[in-house]
């Protein structure tokens, strides 16, 4: 029997399901399964992923890897996962969602930026975070050759993928410690943010004072999420000293690339034709409530299909967008996060987009509908190059789009979107259109 032993530091809390057992962390039941798949489409070597994938079986059966049969054999290997308790990092083993105080001493509660699973109050424990610093992989096999293949995706494998709930925006973001033998091999673009000296206001939480591992988290998730927020739906902040306002870029690729409305403004045009031209004449300029095209598309879900969104403010109300034909019940956003903490406080945050993910919501007609009923078809495009889109979002001046709500004045989330995107376009090569 040959052996493989490797250490991975983890980076960021994984959500669990099991957080209840003992040694909660990585599941052998996900991971291999996922470096199965991820190894036989390496080898199967094909621009589409499940021909490589039925390549690489065709490859693997050859070479005498598999175990198990069906339309999804097993590679013939084990895999075991060890955690220690002294490795445990206690307050990030817990709830996700955290009862603090406010000002006035009232109770809230809060979940962490960029998660919205748990939906009321019987599901409030339903899942919860475990962080271990570090966990060790021991993989089984009698096939050297196999055991061989599986060392050198080791790497690229903990690179692409993370684990547990919500894992594109990075939450479940393991890697091997060893980089000597595991070097990282960085997604197309990164970006790096220091959390080492937070303010020490955070949130009250009275006896049971966050640590600094979780302040951290706390705070590279809100990162995350300020900057997806730039690409997907936009920012329209109502809190903070000098709250910003930045449209989204997916409304801007639409209008000035692909010449189509996009779905918020046909949304606006169905359902609150009297609110929409109240926000036209209070806002004579805005680009976002004036523009118009004979042709519309959903084009915010190509960055993640959100079944139901609630429209607060003066909407008051819930959206549900649903495919016509069922093929399309759940698309996860096609961008993954991968946060590496590369020094103790510093995070480099790598991320780039997948075109296989996206190719399966292309074309497809979905109903969106509200709390009264009201109702109207809309299609994805039927092409859409997740990379041309990030490239066109990166080349834009971002500090041209944020507006400071309150006129002027220092905005710590203008600062740092700003400098975000100057890092983004530093090491990617990217140069600014506009």
């Amino acid at each position: 029997m040959f052996k493989l032993n490797f250490v991975l530091k983890q980076h960021t809390p994984i959500i669990h399901f099991q957080h209840e057992q003992d040694g909660a962390t990585l599941r052998a039941t996900e991971v291999k399964p996922k470096l199965d798949r991820f190894i036989l489409i390496r080898i199967g070597t094909h621009i589409n992923q499940e021909v490589a994938y039925k390549n690489g079986t065709e490859i693997a059966k050859k070479n005498n890897w598999l175990i198990g049969k069906g339309d999804r054999p097993a590679l013939n290997y084990k895999i075991k996962i060890t955690t220690s308790a002294s490795e445990l990092v206690a307050d990030l083993n817990s709830q996700i969602e955290r009862k603090y105080y406010d000002k006035k001493d009232n109770v809230r509660t809060e979940s962490f930026p960029t998660f919205f699973g748990l939906m009321g109050e019987e599901n409030i424990e339903s899942k919860k975070f475990t962080f271990y610093n570090e966990i060790t992989i021991t993989i089984l096999t009698s096939n050297q050759e196999l055991l061989n293949k599986i060392k050198n995706t080791i790497a690229p494998f903990f690179m692409d993928n993370n684990f547990g709930t919500r894992q594109s925006k990075g939450f479940g973001s393991f890697y091997p410690k060893d980089h000597n033998i595991y070097p990282i091999l960085p997604l197309k673009y990164y970006f790096d943010v220091n959390l080492k000296n937070l303010p020490k206001s955070f949130y009250n939480y009275k006896d049971e004072t966050p640590s600094q591992k979780f302040r951290e988290n706390f705070r590279l998730f809100e990162i995350i999420n300020l900057f997806y927020s730039t690409l997907r739906s936009g920012i329209n902040q109502s809190w903070g000293s000098n709250p910003i306002y930045c449209k989204s870029l997916m409304f801007m690729y639409a209008k000035n690339k692909l010449l189509v409305q996009w779905d918020k403004k046909k949304i606006k045009d169905v359902f609150y034709k009297d609110r929409l031209a109240d926000q036209k004449r209070k806002y004579p300029t805005g680009e976002v409530l004036h523009y118009n095209s004979s042709q519309s598309h959903l084009m915010r879900d190509l960055l993640g299909l959100s079944t139901i969104s609630n429209w607060f403010a003066e909407y008051r109300d819930e959206i549900s967008t649903k495919s016509n034909s069922d093929s399309v019940d759940r698309f996860n956003s096609p961008i993954i996060f991968k946060p590496i903490e590369i020094t103790a406080g510093i995070y480099r945050i790598y991320f780039e987009g997948n075109q296989n993910a996206v190719n399966s919501i292309l074309n497809q007609k979905f109903k969106i509908s509200n709390r009264q009923g009201k109702s109207f078809d809309i299609a994805t495009p039927a092409i859409f190059f997740i990379d041309q889109f990030l490239q066109y979002a990166f080349s834009i001046n971002l500090s041209k789009h944020i507006i400071l709500k309150n006129g002027s004045g220092f905005s710590t989330d203008k600062k740092l979107l700003e400098d975000i995107y100057n890092q983004i376009r530093t090491n990617a090569g990217i140069s600014l259109s506009n």
